[in-house]
């Protein structure tokens, strides 16, 4: 099997993924050796039972929201890198996220943010029992947040 990577787009945001094609659909698929490629990264988000649409705008809030936060200490936020952003609750209000120092200077941390209207707030930092006796436990099971309470 060829791996071919392919690009979607849903609504206003790209989602990249590697499709395994069979030979026999491959060459239909193959863009040449001179083809464009754009790097777009990954975002995941948590399932819910909410309608709500989460967009590049609440992901890079939550990301802003990180960076500025008191709680990243004597970490700079230019050396800190946001991923696995996650998004709970009805109405998307609760958040989490993976803050990495990028020099290594502390271990990982897990960030959960809670939004009220607008603004997206961290409300914890750290590496374990984060969001306990702050956010419901419904919500630190859908965001995956470490640690018991």
């Amino acid at each position: 099997m060829k791996r071919t990577t392919v690009t979607f787009t849903i609504g206003a945001l790209l989602v990249a993924g590697t499709a395994a094609v069979a030979p026999t659909q491959a060459h239909a698929l193959e863009l040449g050796h001179h083809a464009p490629s754009v790097a777009v990264p990954a975002v995941h988000h948590a399932a819910t039972a909410s309608t709500h649409r989460t967009t590049t705008t609440d992901t890079q809030q939550v990301t802003n929201a990180i960076l500025h936060s008191k709680l990243l200490g004597a970490v700079k936020p230019a050396n800190v890198s946001v991923s696995q952003v996650k998004f709970a609750g009805a109405g998307h209000t609760w958040a989490s996220a993976l803050a990495t120092p990028k020099n290594g200077q502390t271990d990982p941390a897990q960030v959960l943010l809670k939004k009220s209207g607008t603004s997206w707030t961290v409300r914890d930092l750290g590496t374990a029992s984060i969001g306990c006796g702050i956010a419901p436990q419904a919500v630190r099971n859908t965001l995956g947040l470490h640690g018991p309470c």
